[in-house]
């Protein structure tokens, strides 16, 4: 939970600013910051069906304290992450 509040890890914006790596999501449409993967990210779309409404309005840290959505946020850092070392 601390690597998704800090917006650390493998993240693309954060590789970016350690690696010089490309900073773009993998759909494309973005700069791949935590935010944008748990909140905008059309890839994840179907984890975010189930949010109770005004959650996308909400700082990720708010999101973070309702347990459905704190479920929803780390299965999809989950999934986003083994995708990324999947694709290395």
């Amino acid at each position: 939970m601390t690597l998704i509040n800090l917006g650390h890890g493998a993240y693309t914006a954060h590789q970016a600013r350690c690696f010089g790596q490309d900073d773009k999501c993998s759909c494309g449409k973005a700069v791949g910051t935590i935010l944008h993967i748990v909140k905008e990210c059309e890839i994840w779309k179907n984890q975010r069906e189930f949010w109770p409404p005004g959650c996308m309005d909400m700082e990720l840290k708010t999101l973070l304290e309702l347990q459905l959505v704190r479920n929803s946020v780390i299965h999809i850092v989950e999934q986003f992450l083994t995708k990324e070392l999947n694709d290395t």
